[in-house]
């Protein structure tokens, strides 16, 4: 599921040789970990989606999603794979309804509570789920469930895209379901096996 030292040993070397932020520096970091993310990499997370505990209809989707990202097609991947996000994080947490803001504080603290850092809940929260108003909100090359939804690209998706959808995907089907929760004074759902911090 995540990269080898070999491909963020890469990743460090290139930082330290470049001269501060550039596109010089972005696209040899894209070139470095689209080669590390190669055909048999693509393959062994169609075998761990397979090997998951989802519905077998949503392993067929992903599958299918793959699949069109190996072909070529990162338009179906991406679309396919925004729509299922959602459904399967709400998997993983108990269920009641939320509000955006309550989904948001639970996504982040289901990543938290895996063992991972906040960043990554706040990269979901804030640049997956985040806000985009239209066309001009849309980041290159992240995945923005609210901007695919409504269609909003650029241009063709690249496979950079398509793979950072792939790797959320990964990331979301690996994460442990929050499985003791207790309600705080203020309201709060939180995991009761996890330290808060």
């Amino acid at each position: 599921m995540y990269a080898s030292f070999s491909l963020l040993d890469e990743i460090d070397e290139i930082l330290e040789t470049s001269r501060g932020k550039s596109k010089r520096r972005t696209a040899r970091i894209d070139k470095a970990i689209l080669s590390y993310y190669d055909d048999k990499r693509i393959h062994e997370i169609k075998q761990r989606c397979r090997k998951s505990t989802m519905e077998s209809h949503v392993k067929k989707m992903v599958n299918q999603a793959i699949n069109a990202h190996l072909r070529g097609e990162y338009v179906l991947t991406i679309a396919c794979l925004a729509t299922l996000w959602e459904g399967m994080l709400k998997q993983k947490m108990p269920a009641k309804t939320r509000s955006n803001k309550e989904l948001k504080k639970d996504i982040k603290a289901l990543v938290v509570g895996n063992g991972y850092e906040e960043i990554l809940g706040d990269f979901y929260n804030n640049l997956i789920i985040g806000t985009c108003y239209g066309i001009e909100d849309v980041k290159e090359g992240v995945p923005n469930r609210n901007g695919i939804a409504h269609s909003w690209y650029k241009k063709y998706p690249n496979k950079k895209a398509s793979l950072n959808a792939i790797l959320l995907t990964d990331f979301i089907i690996n994460l442990n379901p929050k499985e003791t929760t207790e309600v705080t004074e203020n309201g709060q759902i939180e995991n009761a096996n996890s330290e808060q911090g």
